[in-house]
């Protein structure tokens, strides 16, 4: 992503509304977090991705570090980048949204396997989390900003994907 920000902003001349860095529909992130990650909460308490760290007293810096600097951030930079390219190439937005949330599953692929060389169950795994990636592909497009599904992404704590 540092590569794609460099070459996108310092060559090409993107203005970082332009890579999706808007703040208008911050809010709705907000939003989601509550309505999903408490029906999340209520329904499958015991999948809360942070709740380890939370026992622990780490929550703030294991969300910042592990939630915003090595996933959120890096990841909807790559996808909206992905997906805004692939929808003008295709002259599709709807197949660009789909091709990106498939490779942003398939990027998750190494975390599904835990150390174990089952790339079917690794494969599998990964698929299920497409619904979520559908979601924020759409949250990209619909409001032209990563910021939510920066926000959404990064404050994970109820473990979205143990829904799907």
């Amino acid at each position: 992503p540092i590569l794609l920000l460099v070459y996108f902003l310092g060559i090409r001349r993107y203005s970082l509304k332009g890579l999706g860095f808007s703040l208008n529909y911050w809010y709705i992130a907000l939003i989601l977090i509550v309505l999903i990650g408490g029906a999340s909460y209520g329904l499958f308490p015991e999948g809360l991705q942070f709740q380890s760290q939370a026992e622990t007293g780490n929550l703030i810096l294991n969300m910042l570090l592990l939630g915003f600097l090595t996933a959120a951030i890096p990841e909807e930079i790559t996808r909206y980048l992905l997906q805004t390219r692939l929808a003008k190439v295709l002259n599709n937005k709807a197949l660009a949204w789909f091709i990106a949330s498939l490779i942003w599953a398939a990027i998750h692929i190494p975390s599904f396997s835990q150390g174990d060389t089952n790339l079917y169950g690794a494969s599998i795994g990964a698929l299920g989390i497409l619904p979520i990636g559908l979601f924020w592909g759409y949250l990209n497009e619909r409001y032209q900003s990563i910021i939510p599904t920066v926000i959404i992404h990064g404050t994970n704590l109820w473990g979205l994907q143990n829904i799907f």
